[in-house]
């Protein structure tokens, strides 16, 4: 799905300008004039802390490009947070409220590649949390505690042929996601501990998970900016 990708791709390029998530490679002077050099390579630093442009990749990730797909993708909601948390530590106050309003009252528009994505809980909770309404918020995260034991214990029906590959993968994705589902609400909670150990187990029983691999240290690191 290239509109889950272009968002993606928008909102870990971010989190990396926000400094809250590793940021990989740079690629340097790849053309020079008529030649093609061998890439540059180099890390990025703390001093390549961005929110500027941070908060121009959280935006890109919302406008979607004519010649992808014309659904719509449920992870608005966190570029809309991410968006907010760093207007907020860019001091503007206003804009970041902005963003929050329009979280938590945001509705993932239905279409191929949206879905009951467990980020768009957690940062409407996270939203909600920092409008002052913490009753509201510890439902939600509450409510993705459950949701994880839930899917934990998946079990497919029992005609269901477990000697299939492809079955045997959904399970270990269902329960991976379980361990993720939990890991945030716990997060949310301020139960880092529990966190780090459930999504570890995420991790392990799923390594390829880009939100236990990279959204999840992304919003552990936003969650203690002020």
């Amino acid at each position: 799905n290239l509109h889950v990708q272009w968002a993606d791709a928008h909102l870990l390029r971010g989190m990396e300008l926000l400094g809250v998530t590793k940021p990989g490679p740079v690629y340097n002077n790849i053309i020079a004039g008529d030649s093609i050099q061998v890439p540059a390579i180099r890390n990025r630093t703390p001093d390549d802390r961005d929110l500027s442009l941070a908060i121009e990749n959280f935006s890109r990730a919302m406008d979607f490009p004519v010649n992808l797909e014309s659904a719509r993708d449920g992870k608005i909601a966190v570029a809309l947070y991410l968006r907010g948390s760093a207007r907020q530590q860019s001091g503007d106050t206003a804009g970041a409220r902005q963003d929050y309003l329009q979280l938590i009252n945001f509705e993932s528009i239905m279409g191929w590649g949206t879905g009951n994505w467990p980020e768009v809980s957690y940062c409407k909770a996270m939203a909600l949390q920092r409008l002052g309404r913490k009753n509201e918020a510890r439902d939600i995260f509450n409510q993705l505690i459950r949701q994880g034991k839930e899917l934990t214990v998946y079990k497919p029906h029992s005609a269901t042929d477990l000697s299939s590959v492809k079955q045997h993968h959904e399970i270990i994705q269902t329960q991976a996601e379980g361990y993720y589902c939990q890991a945030l609400g716990n997060l949310g909670l301020g139960y880092q501990g529990t966190a780090e150990q459930l999504i570890s187990k995420a991790l392990k029983m799923n390594p390829a998970d880009i939100g236990a691999l990279k959204y999840f240290s992304g919003f552990r690191n936003v969650r203690r900016e002020p």
